[in-house]
């Protein structure tokens, strides 16, 4: 099983108002009166290093650590579905110096402890203290409330809400850690972060939100590439998270964005501006109208705000409220369910949310390498020789040009007949383009100078996995075929690419291998007309007709077609480069 090094904050929670906290919290805090025209659907809690307050109040003088209500909190907590009880990662109101497990009854304040969520590891060397290693990472609510789901060293499990019994598992990969769980309202399904950060690559690094049954029958679906940090709305149709791209070829990472998508298949996704700048978990308001998260708004010109705040948002990702800028810290907010609808307090100020600058230019010396099919797999490696190259590694440092083990190979990498193309330049090589033609590029395009270059035989180089060696029986192999998809790019002043490509959606596909320029243009979808739309040509094998999928979404995974192993050779061009494109019409 798998642990984290502990993260305990000193931090409680707050109630922004009043209202459904129980009569022990409403006899010692008077609702205070409200300015902002705003209302909810119930009350809003958060941790701040303030204190705990609003719900549960401790009273002046009691000893710290004495109650759940003012000891150190993990970062882990949730309300039941009826909003009765809130279960927490605490150390106070506990035995031992560890955070425990605790169930809080709203009605009076009073708490039932599960066990301890830390384990002591002795010290490795004579002078040292112990230290802890965080067991629990996430907790969800079934909907009847009588069963806790939580991320469990690495798995999920489930425990009982009365007294932290272990009922079931509901995940068991070794080589997956699973985290942050969230409870479908319907009750069958868990949705989960699921991650992998040791690989044969950096590309084998992901983590993505999968869907496990919640009976514990096994299994794992994946709904959502790409993020983590999980939150079923309250109806059950869409699920937020934090969009968590890995990182990438270059050896960056793309800033994380809050976002939310259809709960069923993952699908309609909404990405929140990047310039809320993503860092926990969101949730969602009782009514799903609504999404709370806390966040260093970036505000333009690279500055951000200095405080994290907690802002409530509609899905659209414009912010309707901010906390009090005077607040320490706001973190993790949550709502608490089927409480009164209360208006919130007055709003601080809203942020401008303004988009990430791009990165500054940089003029370096680096070394860049794309791998390719041969055209010809008993040929040597060479430009003359090869398919469409994909980039997999840029570093400073040319030690990593013989260790394929850190570049990022294309995912169905198998069989023989692969040449690396080497690059040593000089310029910014963040603008190296990510696949390239032969037929139609130049080597190495971006805003670099070449000045060095080569082709190696990859088979050489790299243990590459067998492909499928059933042989097919005579007569069953898919002829080779040619499918054309269009997409919209999503910046219409950049030339199409895969990376400037918004949904693809099949119009055509023809017998045999071509770089055809006769599309008919009535096979383009009704809403395809004037300029910014673009079509990707791919030379399939190994693919029957009916294998080709109607739509490919990159954002999600939906109908990615494996490069290099079903995709032999691909090109983007202008719609208008393929068929007369008709005009919109006037609206």
């Amino acid at each position: 099983m798998r642990g984290r090094r502990a993260t305990t904050v000193a931090l409680g929670i707050v109630l922004v108002a009043v209202g459904g906290a129980g009569p022990a919290a409403a006899d010692e805090a008077p609702p205070p009166e409200f300015a902002s025209p705003i209302t909810i659907p119930g009350d809003l809690a958060y941790y701040s290093p303030e204190g705990f307050a609003g719900i549960c109040p401790v009273p002046p003088g009691t000893p710290s650590y004495s109650t759940p209500f003012n000891g150190a909190f993990g970062y882990d907590w949730a309300f039941s579905a009826d909003g009765a009880e809130l279960a927490m990662d605490v150390r106070g109101g506990t035995e031992g110096t560890t955070r425990h497990l605790v169930v809080v009854d709203l009605e009076d304040c009073t708490w039932r402890d599960l066990g301890p969520t830390q384990r002591v590891v002795p010290p490795t060397e004579p002078g040292l203290g112990p230290d802890w290693v965080d067991l629990l990472h996430g907790i969800a609510w079934s909907p009847d409330g009588t069963e806790l789901a939580l991320g469990w060293e690495g798995d999920i499990v489930v425990v009982s809400a009365a007294t932290g019994e272990h009922l079931r598992t509901i995940t068991d990969n070794p080589d997956v850690e699973a985290y942050k769980p969230t409870w479908h309202p319907d009750g069958d399904v868990i949705a989960h972060t699921a991650a992998v950060s040791t690989g044969r690559a950096p590309s084998d690094t992901w983590r993505h939100i999968q869907v496990s049954p919640a009976d514990g029958s096994g299994g794992a679906q994946t709904l959502v590439r790409d993020a983590a940090d999980a939150q079923y709305s309250p109806d059950g149709e869409r699920i937020a998270f934090r969009r968590v791209p890995p990182r990438n070829v270059h050896g960056t990472h793309q800033p994380a964005v809050y976002g939310h998508a259809r709960a069923a298949d993952g699908g309609d996704e909404v990405l929140l501006p990047e310039g809320l700048m993503a860092s926990r978990q969101i949730s969602w308001s009782p009514d799903g109208a609504y999404l709370a998260f806390d966040a260093r708004v970036h505000t333009g010109g690279g500055v951000s705000e200095s405080r994290t705040r907690c802002h409530l948002a509609d899905l659209a990702g414009s912010i309707v409220w901010s906390s009090d800028p005077d607040l320490r810290a706001c973190y993790l907010p949550a709502f608490r369910p089927r409480s009164t609808p209360v208006a919130l307090p007055e709003s601080g100020p809203v942020p401008d949310v303004a988009p990430l600058p791009p990165p500054r230019p940089i003029n370096r010396n680096s070394t860049a390498v794309y791998l390719y099919r041969k055209l010809d797999p008993e040929a040597a490696a060479s430009w003359e020789n090869s398919g469409v190259q994909q980039l997999v590694w840029v570093s400073a440092t040319e030690l990593t040009v013989d260790d394929p083990v850190r570049w990022f190979l294309p995912e169905g990498l198998c069989g023989s007949g692969w040449g690396a193309h080497v690059g040593r330049l000089r310029g910014d090589d963040r603008t190296l383009a990510v696949f390239v033609d032969p037929t139609v590029d130049d080597p190495f395009p971006g805003e670099v100078t070449v000045r060095e270059e080569e082709h190696r035989e990859f088979d050489t180089m790299y243990d590459i996995p067998p492909c499928d060696d059933e042989e097919p029986a005579p007569g069953v192999e898919p002829e080779p075929i040619t499918a054309v998809f269009v997409y919209e790019r999503l910046d219409p002043d950049r030339a199409p690419s895969w990376g400037n490509s918004g949904m693809q959606r099949l119009v055509e596909i023809r017998d045999g291998h071509s770089w055809f320029r006769d599309l008919d243009p009535g096979a383009l979808p009704d809403d395809v007309c004037g300029p910014g739309w673009a079509a990707q040509v791919d030379w399939l094998v190994g693919t029957e007709r009916d294998q080709v999928p109607e739509v490919i979404d990159k954002k999600s995974g939906i109908g990615v077609l494996g490069w290099g192993t079903r995709v032999l050779q691909a090109r983007h061009h202008s719609l208008g480069y393929l068929t007369d494109v008709p005009p919109c019409p006037d609206v």
